[in-house]
């Protein structure tokens, strides 16, 4: 994973890692709040060595009480100190739950060693400190029985008396909680993104299709249609992209029959084909788009025309193209699906179906079909096999990488020409990645247009 796309999962899993850092801190000041307090104290203890008059005897046992000084300060956090702590002080508790709270190291080049004791109270630590010096110094004094070298101890410094807790420690604790909270959030959002198999960006995408992204339509609400001839906004441009790309895919051989469909349900082709159309036609070119999805034809209701006349009307011949072609824009007209058969696969699959397509070209630049999704049915493979191009889309974050790829095989197989594909409802914080948010317009003109001419098709 690239910076890019670390950044781009950030922007993805963003509430994730905030819930987790919230959830980090949160727990660090509960932790802190009810947490029991721990006091340290620290008694400092001189290791003596052997008394001599003799120089060289003096150095050796200076030498030997600094060699000695490591391990004593192992001794002093032994059992067996702990269990003189334990009788000295008269303690209910077992030698090893007081070694627990022994510590001791040895400050560099001396022979000091600095003991420390941890309890709940700061009374109790300062006892527990200087308890576990004595006990030292009687324990040292037990070990060397016999020796005639023997190194002594004394306390240089008794312990005083801590005024504040080391723990809890709000600033640390509350830091931890962060950190835990973010190095959470992290693991998390990798854990998620490496088990989403949807699609989500072009480096996944065109591999998958084969054919390169034409355009990315931000996430939006409200009605099908964005795209007008008295609109400018911001959200018609994906789709003015999109006619551009689709126009300049083979500038020699311009494209006069347009399959648009996706993987999966849901995706927004029936959307993305109802508004590329408006979009060509507004360019000037004659456009007329076809409702071949026969089992939830949606396009009459997004452009709201009639649906009860259409393309299975052309195929049983009870309608002429002129009558099945509705006049929407001056440049546009709609085939809806008209009444839904029992066999849209047949229909679509059959020689009347293409000749209907030839029959529309004639009076049209260009034709585009919406058909239906190319896993759940057959009929967008049976349509892909008659068209010059298709158009594929996909849903940000709905659409699978597996349904992707198989519906490139299945495409493939009929030797569709998959031009590109759409990379439909991007959210908005990652489109901005293809759109910058400007206001480039036209200005507004008041002036009357001329009453658009309807349109007739002829058989």
């Amino acid at each position: 994973m690239d910076l890019v796309q670390f950044i781009a999962m950030l922007r993805r899993r963003i509430i994730l890692i905030l819930v987790c850092i919230a959830a980090g801190t949160a727990g660090g000041v509960f932790y802190n709040q009810r947490a029991n307090p721990v006091y340290q104290a620290t008694t400092r203890v001189f290791l003596i060595a052997p008394d001599t008059t003799d120089l060289g005897q003096t150095i050796g046992g200076t030498v030997l009480a600094a060699n000695q000084a490591t391990t004593y300060a192992s001794v002093a956090k032994s059992r067996a100190v702990a269990g003189r702590i334990v009788d000295s002080l008269g303690l209910n508790v077992t030698p090893a739950e007081v070694s627990k709270h022994l510590s001791a190291v040895v400050e560099s080049n001396t022979l000091i060693l600095d003991i420390s004791a941890t309890a709940h109270t700061a009374l109790a630590a300062q006892s527990l400190a200087d308890a576990a010096a004595r006990a030292l110094g009687e324990e040292i004094v037990d070990l060397q029985t016999g020796s005639e070298s023997k190194i002594t101890s004394r306390i240089l410094d008794v312990a005083e008396l801590p005024k504040t807790p080391i723990s809890p420690n709000a600033p640390l604790d509350i830091t931890l909680g962060v950190l835990l909270g973010i190095i959470s959030g992290l693991t998390a959002a990798g854990v998620l993104e490496a088990l989403d198999r949807t699609v989500k960006t072009t480096a996944h995408s065109d591999m998958l299709f084969g054919a390169p992204m034409l355009s990315a339509i931000p996430r939006r609400r409200g009605g099908m249609l964005v795209v007008s001839r008295d609109s400018d906004s911001g959200e018609a441009e994906p789709y003015r992209t999109l006619r551009t790309a689709v126009r300049f895919v083979a500038p020699d051989h311009p494209i006069r029959t347009l399959l648009v469909t996706s993987a999966s349900p849901g995706d927004g082709k029936t959307t993305t084909a109802a508004n590329l159309a408006v979009a060509i036609a507004l360019s000037g070119e004659r456009v007329i788009v076809v409702d071949a999805d026969l089992r939830r034809a949606r396009l009459a209701n997004a452009f709201g025309l009639d649906n009860s006349v259409g393309l299975t009307s052309l195929v049983l011949g009870s309608s002429t193209l002129a009558d099945a072609a509705q006049q929407w824009d001056r440049d546009l007209q709609v085939v809806a699906s008209g009444p839904l058969p029992p066999n849209p696969s047949e229909i679509v699959g059959s020689q009347l179906f293409n000749h209907i397509l030839k029959s529309l070209t004639e009076v049209a630049d260009i034709v585009v079909i919406d058909a239906p999704p190319v896993l759940p049915v057959t009929d967008a493979v049976a349509i892909a096999a008659q068209v010059d191009a298709v158009l594929l889309v996909a849903r940000h974050g709905k659409t699978l990488r597996s349904a992707a790829s198989e519906a490139r095989r299945k495409l493939a197989g009929v030797g569709a020409n998959v031009v590109g594909y759409v990379l439909n409802a991007v959210p908005a914080r990652e489109s901005l990645a293809y759109y910058a948010e400007y206001d480039y317009r036209r200005p507004v003109s008041h002036a009357a247009s001329e009453p658009a001419k309807q349109q007739v098709l002829e058989r």
